[in-house]
């Protein structure tokens, strides 16, 4: 994930945003990247907006606040068994791994729920705890709650009578005792589509490469979006194989797909500085680290936690402004800091003492020496291991074709 313009990070992903002194026209915020406007004078120019199919996106469904079952019981594979005929709380979502939810969805499978939908629930601390149908311990006895850690769906966010959570149970509004059960949030991720610029049915991933790469920004270009500037694969990855998109600041796509829909995960985007051809000697491509999915740039933690992954992928594969091929010299964790993501350099001795202090950062030494002619590439997403927003992991490589 990168605080923008340098992850989430996810963990997510609610955003919190951190300045950091940057160059002209570059700033690092968080989570999980940094942003800033274009406010250089070779700031990219503004791109122009190409209609965009809506991405199909497949999610588990969930029923709507008033729902009324069907007229015959369903039960789910964990047993969960709705009563027929019962209503559905107004102005409940379930919550998606509740039993309510896989019943209810399996007994009237209507609307998905929205991405980025905020899930509010409870936790039970106890096994086998009774739920109220009033709040109070008085109240008629419903049954009791399943294993200890089970979810149900919160009602109301509030505490009833100083003690009491309302809770959805079996498709009816109940009560628990706060004693037992303790209050949490989540936000929905949909899961993600399959994209379209996957290898075809019946074509290798190994065969779909970078070969083809001029023919899939053409293509991205003309029939999803024209601000994708390039293209990028990592081999030895599960799916680290997609369109770099670019915009005239780097706040736009850490919350867009490649469609300009509003998502969590965002999209893999290049810093906006580098629409300026002064200013490409060293590239930037950004990509949230979605833990939960495994999708965008989670597959770069693999360079960090694996040296024998290090070892036997070497070679990035980008197309973006003719270049193509690139070494990695240099993975490290490090606090995000706008001097990281320096792209303008007035002098070739400033730029090759740049190269030389990523490479001195790495985990792992590669013993490379820069020249002045040098181009270098870093991918940046968020850190989890060190749970702090303020740390990326980077990912440096130089231009070898």
């Amino acid at each position: 994930m990168y605080k923008r313009t340098f992850s989430i990070c996810f963990a997510a992903a609610i955003l919190l945003t951190a300045l950091f002194s940057a160059p002209a026209g570059a700033s690092f915020l968080s989570p999980p990247f940094g942003s800033t406007a274009a406010t250089t004078a070779a700031a990219a120019p503004t791109p122009t907006p190409t209609p965009a199919p809506a991405a199909p996106v497949t999610t588990t469904p969930a029923v709507t606040a008033g729902t009324t079952a069907p007229t015959t019981a369903a039960t789910n594979t964990s047993g969960f068994t709705l009563a027929p005929g019962s209503v559905l709380p107004s102005g409940v979502q379930f919550a998606p791994d509740s039993p309510e939810a896989k019943a209810a969805a399996a007994a009237a499978g209507s609307a998905a729920m929205a991405d980025g939908q905020v899930i509010n629930y409870v936790t039970m601390t106890a096994k086998e705890v009774n739920v109220r149908e009033e709040p109070s311990s008085k109240g008629k006895k419903l049954g009791v709650t399943g294993a200890k850690n089970a979810e149900y769906t919160l009602i109301d966010t509030e505490v009833i009578n100083k003690e009491w959570y309302n809770i959805s149970f079996n498709g009816q509004s109940a009560y628990v005792s706060t004693k037992y059960a303790k209050k949490g949030q989540r936000v929905y991720e949909a899961p993600e589509a399959a994209p379209p610029w996957q290898a075809p049915t019946g074509v290798s991933a190994a065969a779909y490469t970078i070969e083809s790469a001029a023919a899939k920004i053409a293509n991205a270009q003309s029939t999803i979006n024209s601000d994708v500037i390039g293209w990028i694969r990592v081999p030895n990855t599960e799916n680290i194989d997609y369109p770099v998109l670019i915009y005239t600041d780097n706040d736009y796509y850490l919350n867009r797909d490649i469609y300009k829909n509003k998502k969590t995960g965002g999209a893999i985007y290049m810093d906006y500085r580098n629409a300026d051809a002064n200013q490409r000697r060293h590239t930037i491509v950004y990509g949230h680290n979605m833990q939960k999915s495994k999708v965008d740039f989670y597959y770069l933690h693999n360079y960090m936690n694996d040296q024998n992954f290090f070892n036997t992928t070497r070679i990035i594969q980008m197309e973006a402004f003719g270049k193509s091929e690139w070494e990695v010299f240099s993975v490290h964790q490090s606090r995000a800091d706008s001097k990281l993501i320096q792209t303008n350099f007035t002098k070739n001795a400033q730029f090759v003492s740049f190269c030389q202090s990523l490479a001195g950062m790495s985990k792992y030494q590669t013993n490379i020496t820069f020249q002045p002619t040098d181009e270098i590439l870093s991918l940046v997403t968020c850190d989890t291991n060190t749970r702090n927003d303020d740390y990326r992991v980077f990912i440096h490589a130089r231009r070898v074709k």
